[in-house]
């Protein structure tokens, strides 16, 4: 799929007085009902029902009716689309001459699942000019309700932090009828993943395009290896999923011309409109949805981005014997974030991060701060004061296999991550070659992906890491505090907490202790030990977020729930072949 530039010279002009919604029950948006396999490829075939949420917008030209432009299922009766999808070389379209086609996978032929409505009014945003670019989104009113069936849903708005920066980076997904590579209208609806760029790089890509068209209420972004989107994919959205919920964020609204001046360009940046700087417009003429939220709103038991995961063989330790001063081999997971010291031949341990498969690490967002120094990611390692780790064990001398530094390719942090607050502290970290987990010092742990292993509530949890200022990976038990009395600790050191199922309380301190103060480094691994398969394996529950900073035996620390980002993880995730080019040698820091 590829994208296209409409600018039609026609004069037209629409009032847009708000209307009086009659309020119902928020119905539930975001969600697909008929389970499929998720396909991000290079603008591939989707399934039906994949996009449940997705419009073909038609007009009438001569006898018969031809697909012209995408949009979006927002309510029972209404369609967000691009305005310019609103018009033909005679000005805004007539409401007779307009049809909308939901549940539809295939523009040659209807199936049983789609349903054709009539356009009852056109609202255009106010700020629409057909001569030019910016405001480009409209709602069109159906005259009837929709029917809504396991293929036809509405998608969610886009109802987090209207910032750019929290998307730029990330990969949305645009779905659409346009041309195909080979330059013909796609008879099945498509899909591509497009990732978002700032707008300074939009900027320098095509200053004589792009300086006389951004606006502040649009965003750019393009694909890899000509993957975009093209003539007949306007109006249509570009979605981001969180919590198994689907959002839209951005609006098709153009992209520039090949020199022939009929086709998009494809090695261009696509514009859209950006959704969130129009909620509230948007939200004057639309009745109130609400993401859908089921028993367990995870549902990546059977993401076939788990295989990405390694089920196999991860969370398995070589060797664990109880006692915090015999854990050597006993977390091969556990990865130090260092940083190097510039001028200083030396670089600082930082934060601590636990493996998930040989190419992604988790752990805390704020250890990656966008400050300028290079952190590398040290794997393996017992023992710092060492070289080589040895020890002995029932009379005979054990060394580990040399520990590993892997150079950091991408930084994802979450984008609701508040630094002020540490809330939603989570990251997913790309290297930019893949860790050697076939040796015993180095292996992924395991994410709990099932429904059972995320209903394991243990009494206690097992801690282990770096202590700050220590040389060797230690572990002990710290002991779990539900949430409300959490709270009510926290609330004594005027820190209050915020309510929800995002964070974990453990305290690691006997209600007695006078001791000195140890402090484990910040993404410390809290984990359980649960069978899976045929034996017990260690799975990652927690990353050391916080706590106060004199040890309190009576305030516990707080850890990430990472069971709760296990959507945005597998999400976030690629399936990276050992083939590919050389990536940049810059850092890339996205939410």
């Amino acid at each position: 799929m590829r994208g296209f530039l409409a600018l039609l010279a026609v004069i037209g002009c629409l009032s847009t007085v708000p209307e009086a919604i009659a309020q119902e029950q928020a119905m539930e948006c975001g969600e697909r009902k008929v389970k499929t396999v998720y396909l991000v490829q290079h603008g591939t075939e989707t399934k039906e029902g994949h996009w449940p949420w997705h419009t073909a917008i038609y007009h009438l030209e001569g006898k018969a009716f031809k697909y012209v432009c995408g949009g979006s299922i927002v309510d029972r009766n209404t369609i967000l689309t691009a305005a310019h999808c609103l018009y033909t070389s005679r000005g805004l379209i007539k409401l007779e001459q307009l049809s909308v086609q939901v549940g539809r996978n295939q523009l040659s032929e209807a199936s049983a699942q789609s349903q054709e409505h009539l356009a009852e009014r056109l609202i255009l945003h106010p700020g629409f000019s057909p001569n030019a670019v910016a405001d480009d989104l409209a709602l069109i009113k159906l005259a009837t309700d929709i029917t809504m069936t396991r293929y036809i849903q509405p998608v969610c708005l886009w109802t987090l932090e209207p910032n750019l920066e929290l998307i730029v980076g990330m990969n949305g997904t645009v779905v659409g009828f346009g041309l195909t590579e080979h330059e013909r209208v796609s008879d099945y609806l498509r899909q591509a993943s497009i990732a978002v760029v700032d707008t300074w790089t939009c900027l320098d890509s095509d200053r004589q395009v792009y300086g006389v068209s951004l606006t502040s209420g649009m965003y750019c972004g393009g694909g890899k290896g000509g993957v975009s989107v093209c003539n007949g994919d306007s109006g249509g959205g570009m979605f981001f999923q969180y919590a198994d919920s689907w959002y839209v964020r951005g609006i098709v609204s153009f992209m520039p011309l090949q020199e022939n001046g009929e086709l998009c360009d494809g090695s261009k940046y696509t514009v859209f409109t950006d959704v969130a700087k129009y909620r509230d417009w948007i939200g004057q003429f639309i009745n109130p949805t609400l993401a859908s939220v089921r028993a367990d709103p995870l549902l990546v038991d059977n993401s076939p981005k788990l295989r990405l995961l390694n089920m196999n063989a991860c969370g398995i330790s070589p060797y664990t014997r109880a006692g915090s001063n015999d854990s050597f081999f006993a977390y091969p997971w556990i990865g130090l974030v260092q940083m190097t010291v510039a001028g200083q031949n030396r670089t600082n341990v930082l934060c601590q991060v636990s493996l998930i498969s040989e190419w992604y690490a988790v752990g805390p967002a704020h250890c990656f701060k966008n400050d300028g120094h290079e952190r590398t990611i040290r794997l393996g390692d017992f023992d710092l004061s060492t070289e080589t780790d040895c020890i002995e064990r029932d009379g005979k001398t054990i060394c580990a296999p040399p520990y590993q530094i892997l150079q950091i390719e991408a930084i994802r942090l979450h984008p609701l991550y508040k630094p002020l607050t540490l809330t939603d502290d989570i990251a997913l970290i790309e290297f930019r070659r893949p860790a050697n987990i076939s040796q015993p010092n180095v292996r992924p742990i395991c994410l709990p992906v099932t429904i059972e292993l995320r209903s394991y509530k243990p009494e206690t949890f097992t801690l282990s890491g770096l202590q700050h200022q220590g040389t060797r990976i230690v572990s002990s038990s710290p002991t779990y505090l539900n949430s409300v009395n959490c709270q009510e600790r926290y609330n004594i050191v005027n820190h209050p907490l915020r309510k929800s199922y995002t964070q974990i309380c453990a305290n690691d301190l006997p209600a007695n202790h006078t001791g000195p103060c140890t402090r484990m480094l910040s993404g410390s691994s809290l984990q359980t030990v649960q069978p899976f398969g045929r034996r017990d394996r260690h799975f990652l529950q927690g990353l050391l977020s916080f706590g106060v900073n004199e040890c309190n035996p009576l305030v516990p620390d707080i850890y990430t729930n990472v069971a709760f980002y296990l959507d945005w993880i597998l999400y976030s995730m690629r399936d990276i072949k050992m083939n590919e080019p050389d990536r940049t040698e810059h850092l890339i820091f996205s939410p």
